[in-house]
């Protein structure tokens, strides 16, 4: 009978793994609905360590333009996950990547 006991509570339970999936999957639908330009500064601050300089090289837009475009960007995923039924969504959050990352601070 133990064994059909979940094995560990530091890991999750299954249906907090189907929970955690779900929200995962709607985050990034959430990204791909931003426009090309927003998605694409998204993933250049999740998925690299570029500095807002190099990014800013790469798009074509000064280093205080990747600031401002970053900040409206996470105002604009909050407030479409918001308006889609998601609570809570705190001014200092910022989307998971399933990479690894290293953000500056914007």
């Amino acid at each position: 009978m133990d064994k059909l006991w979940w094995r560990s509570s530091d890991e999750p339970r299954p249906e907090q793994t189907v929970e955690a999936n779900a929200e995962r999957e709607e985050l990034w639908d959430a990204i791909n609905r931003l426009p090309e330009e927003r998605r694409n500064l998204l993933l250049y601050k999740l998925n690299t360590t570029l500095s807002n300089l190099e990014i800013g090289e790469m798009m074509n837009k000064s280093e205080s333009a990747i600031k401002s475009l970053y900040f409206r960007t996470l105002a604009a995923l909050r407030k479409d996950l918001e308006d889609r039924g998601w609570e809570n969504v705190e001014e200092t959050s910022e989307p998971t990547s399933p990479h690894p990352h290293s953000n500056e601070e914007a």
